[in-house]
């Protein structure tokens, strides 16, 4: 899926359910690895979330997978064990 801040930027999850950020500029490079997923990932969806006191909404890239995860990433985080911001177990 195309990333809601930089139209260069898409989304895919690979064979091993990890989320990774592609450059459409530089022929689909991966930019960023987002690790914490455990296997297959079902779904994803990438959503503009609002900024703390009023400040510029940032992106958001949201999972869920067969672990019955959510797990909500930022993928403007420069250290990648920063990146997932939490999970949350469905029951």
């Amino acid at each position: 899926m195309q990333s809601k801040v930089n139209e260069n930027h898409v989304f895919v999850v690979t064979q091993e359910g990890h989320p990774v950020m592609l450059d459409r500029r530089l022929n689909y490079k991966v930019i960023k690895k987002m690790p914490g997923a455990k296997g297959s990932v079902r779904d994803a969806l990438t959503v503009l979330a609002p900024g703390i006191d009023g400040a510029d909404s940032k992106e958001v890239l949201i999972t869920c997978g067969c672990d019955r995860f959510v797990r909500i990433y930022d993928p403007a985080q420069r250290h990648q064990h920063q990146v997932e911001i939490g999970q949350i177990y469905l029951k």
